[in-house]
């Protein structure tokens, strides 16, 4: 708890908490028996590689410098919680309530079982090796975002408040899913076999896509942003009340199926409906978007 720097004995330790201010030396410290604690204004790059209890996180910095195993939890309240490149992080579940909060690299995350934001940010960032969301992810304020394009969720999304915005892309695999509240995702790919339901407000900006089915729940509004139209294997979008809106504000090109509320917008922009002739709804068309329909 030192105010200045200070270097860590090479040891085994049960609980280890590292707090006061400046820089924590832990080489060759690989094992933490149970908790891991870092608070105050501490900055530590660690080459732990087991912890077998939790890792909190409530101040200070924490940079992980060698692939680690945590057999409990993870919880960031301050601070912030920084994976190194290439190296991988794998815990039983994971919240983030506060501070800057969780970033990842370019090392695969692996959280078991559920993940919660509360506060600061999940920044599931990274080119290579997957972020993997194993249980259901709660987003009941702060922020969840990501431009990786290896983001994997297993358990569903479900947001009431704070925000979702994932600019890269996820995959929902293993297990059908349901999204719920208001989320941005730009590129979806759904499994084979696996159903992924919206049952509120999605927004779609690149990609729609995979090999399983995609629906709109009759609660459901789907803004789709693609330039093509979205190439997802069963895009079943029918029931009573739904919406899907077509809002780029480049060129479209609709999915050929049946759609119940159908909505066109965006600036200057062309619509193509070769092949759309049913709209269960209402057809309305707002902002400066031109189409052809062949509604019949």
């Amino acid at each position: 708890n030192r105010t200045g720097a200070q270097t860590l004995k090479v040891a085994n330790y049960h609980h280890l908490t590292l707090s006061g201010t400046s820089a924590k030396t832990a080489t060759g410290v690989t094992t933490v028996n149970g908790d891991l604690t870092v608070s105050g204004t501490a900055t530590i790059t660690t080459l732990i590689t087991a912890i077998g209890g939790n890792v909190i996180v409530s101040g200070g910095t924490l940079t992980t410098g060698a692939s680690v195993t945590v057999t409990g939890s993870t919880t960031v309240s301050s601070g912030s919680l920084v994976m190194g490149a290439l190296f991988n992080y794998t815990t039983a579940s994971l919240l983030v309530s506060g501070g800057t909060g969780f970033t990842t690299s370019t090392g695969a995350l692996a959280v078991l079982g559920t993940t919660e934001v509360s506060g600061g940010t999940l920044s599931l960032a990274g080119a290579t090796n997957n972020k993997t969301m194993t249980g259901l992810v709660t987003v009941d304020g702060g922020t969840m975002s990501g431009a990786s394009a290896l983001i994997v969720f297993l358990g569903g999304i479900t947001q009431t408040s704070g925000s979702v915005s994932i600019t890269g892309t996820a995959t929902f695999d293993t297990n059908n899913q349901a999204l719920n509240g208001t989320q941005s995702i730009a590129t979806i790919s759904v499994a084979a076999s696996r159903q992924l339901t919206n049952n509120n407000d999605l927004t779609v900006s690149t990609a729609l896509s995979g090999s399983g089915e995609f629906i709109n729940a009759a609660t459901g509004t789907l803004h789709y942003g693609g330039a093509a139209a979205p190439t997802v294997t069963t895009l079943t979008i029918t029931a009573a009340g739904n919406t899907v809106d077509y809002n780029s504000d480049g060129a479209q090109t609709l999915k050929a199926v049946t759609y119940y509320h159908l909505t066109l917008s965006g600036a200057t922009s062309a619509k193509t409906m070769t092949g759309v002739t049913t709209v269960t709804g209402n057809f309305s068309m707002s902002g400066s978007a031109t189409a052809t329909t062949p509604l019949t």
